[in-house]
């Protein structure tokens, strides 16, 4: 039997231009495995047809512009036995498989949650790696699915690989086009994608890639959005507290954008205008004309939202902003916010009662959820001795800290007057974190300087949990707060807290258990309390930071999340 195959000329070809040798290894690997298959048919279409063939056009390995012939013998042989499969979903399985939830969720693995396969087709390597490792935040987050990845570059398999996941390699058009036996590519890709979804039982496709996914029908089960967030002001960059908030959100989507985003946003849907630290609204005015003017602005385009059909929803952090160039402004905003705010939520029972009294808020508007900790974020907190190796602190003795922003309303000339009064040569203290204004230091005895370590710089994410670790206990001097996202952080990794005794920091600490209380503005008090610290014993501070474990694990973001979605889907009859 005679075989004809085309093969193309020299002279024809186009020269392209170069691709990364990983990338090339790959497409040729593909190439080769479908032709291995195409001639595995061939030959077996060979033995069926005998002799009523006597001749078959063998398609060539890549694309061509013209073509010649030359006639090619082949030894029957020499070809290779038929693959059982070749079309995507020929093969039949013995059952589903199930994806390996990575090594930081290992817990899911016999969890039956659904899977959510999530393409990054067409994406580069740097830019997966950075969304992979979202992808990851928001796993161990919710709890609620494990991914399967989509990639069509083999080179980015390993990135998957590394963090315990599985992955799908899916062919790109160009390489189908390249293929021999004229295959569509659409229909190709198709078929593949159905073929994944019945052997990973995946729930729904998220398409993250450049490169668009075909249309695959999804199976009931995995359940939508049943309405959008929009979130004013977006401080994700430097506070986690949004980003964990959302996340937690069931049936939920949520987006950082302005009030106008809102009101489109509302006319497509049922939506929710979510508004945090609303002084940023402000904040770069020239003159308090000019703030108030942005302000009768705003809340002109909030009556806007809600003539749309969106809701207002308002954080309330603070009873005040912490720098408030004009308060009338901020005033006439609240006062505002409040009056259009369909909910309002506060994280201590002390702000429920300020914002009651000062907006006239009855309390089916209001919801008290605590301030959500942070363990899940930063994990297993480093040993104390390796954060002090890796900060370059002694690792001997007693080390108070103050970790995070040095800022007037926090109040640290008071904690430095306290730590004046303690013993000498028991303790040291540690402040560390962007000082706005510059921290005085004149006026301190230089025995005290010695045994005080300020590092007047912004702290690196990776290295914020050593900083707290570091401590033996972390100070928190300031006394007008509601909530305080530092102190949840310093008992999310098991560090003992001392602050003043003001209602809403009650409601967290307890004096002796995860931490210590001083009288406000009292630094004999505070000085007392520390060295109550230095002189218990270390079965003592070794309860303490187990109880400033629990304390955190208790306000888990999870459930806070679902309390606050119940709340606002109720407000648009949905859920």
């Amino acid at each position: 039997m005679t075989i004809v195959s085309r093969e193309s000329h020299p002279a024809a070809l186009t020269p392209r231009p170069f691709a990364p040798a990983s990338r090339l290894h790959a497409q040729l690997e593909l190439q080769a495995r479908e032709l291995h298959d195409l001639r595995a048919r061939l030959g077996a279409a060979l033995a069926e047809l005998g002799t009523l063939a006597p001749t078959l056009l063998a398609p060539p390995l890549g694309p061509v512009r013209r073509s010649s012939y030359r006639r090619l013998t082949i030894d029957a042989n020499r070809i290779p036995e038929p693959r059982p499969t070749w079309w995507p979903g020929d093969a039949e399985t013995a059952g589903p498989l199930r994806p390996a939830p990575g090594h930081r969720c290992a817990g899911l693995i016999d969890d039956q949650v659904p899977v959510v396969a999530v393409s990054f087709c067409g994406v580069a390597a740097a830019t997966t790696a950075a969304a992979l490792e979202q992808i990851t935040e928001q796993q161990i987050l919710r709890r609620a699915f494990v991914p399967l990845f989509i990639t069509d570059d083999a080179s980015q398999l390993h990135l998957f690989r590394h963090q315990g996941y599985d992955a799908e390699l899916l062919p790109t058009r160009d390489a189908l086009d390249a293929c021999p036996g004229g295959i569509d590519p659409d229909r190709f890709l198709a078929a593949r994608l159905v073929a994944i979804r019945e052997t990973w039982q995946v729930g729904r496709f998220v398409d993250m890639g450049a490169t668009p996914l075909p249309p695959v029908a999804e199976p009931d089960g995995l359940p939508r959005p049943l309405a959008t967030l929009v979130f004013y002001k977006d401080y994700r960059r430097y506070n986690p507290y949004q980003h964990l908030l959302y996340a937690a959100l069931p049936r939920i989507g949520s987006m950082a954008g302005d009030v106008e985003l809102a009101i489109a946003q509302a006319r497509l849907g049922p939506t929710f205008f979510h508004v945090n630290w609303e002084e940023a609204l402000y904040r770069g005015a020239p003159d308090a004309a000019a703030a108030l003017a942005l302000v009768d602005g705003f809340l002109e385009r909030l009556d806007l939202l809600h003539a749309a059909g969106g809701q207002v929803v308002w954080t309330v952090h603070n009873s005040e902003p912490h720098d408030n160039p004009f308060p009338d402004a901020y005033a006439r905003l609240a006062a505002g916010i409040a009056a259009r705010a369909a909910l309002v939520l506060v994280h201590s029972r002390t702000a429920a009662a300020l914002v009651a009294e000062r907006h006239g808020m009855p309390d089916e508007r209001l919801l008290v959820v605590p301030h959500g900790g942070y363990h899940a974020l930063y994990g297993d907190r480093p040993k104390p001795a390796v954060a002090r190796q890796t900060l370059g602190l002694p690792e001997q003795g007693v080390l108070f800290g103050f970790v995070g922003n040095v800022r007037a309303y926090k109040n640290l000339p008071l904690l430095l007057e306290a730590f004046a009064r303690l013993p000498r040569g028991r303790a040291r203290l540690l402040v560390a974190g962007r000082q706005d204004p510059p921290l005085e230091l004149d006026g301190l005895d230089p025995a005290v300087l010695q045994e005080l370590v300020v590092r007047d710089e912004v702290i690196e994410d990776g290295l914020l949990p050593h900083h707290l670790a570091a401590c033996d206990a972390i100070v928190l001097p300031f006394g007008r707060i509601l909530t305080s996202g530092s102190l949840m952080l310093a008992l999310s990794l098991e560090v003992p807290v001392i602050v003043q005794a003001v209602p809403s920091l009650l409601e967290v600490v307890t004096d002796g258990q995860n931490g210590m209380v001083f009288e406000p503005g009292d630094a004999a008090s505070l000085a007392e309390r520390m060295t109550a610290l230095l002189d218990a014993p270390g079965r003592q501070r070794v309860a303490m930071r187990r109880a400033a474990g629990r304390t955190a694990r208790r306000c888990d973001w999870g459930w806070i999340g679902r309390r606050v979605g119940e709340r606002l889907l109720a407000l648009v009859n949905v859920g």
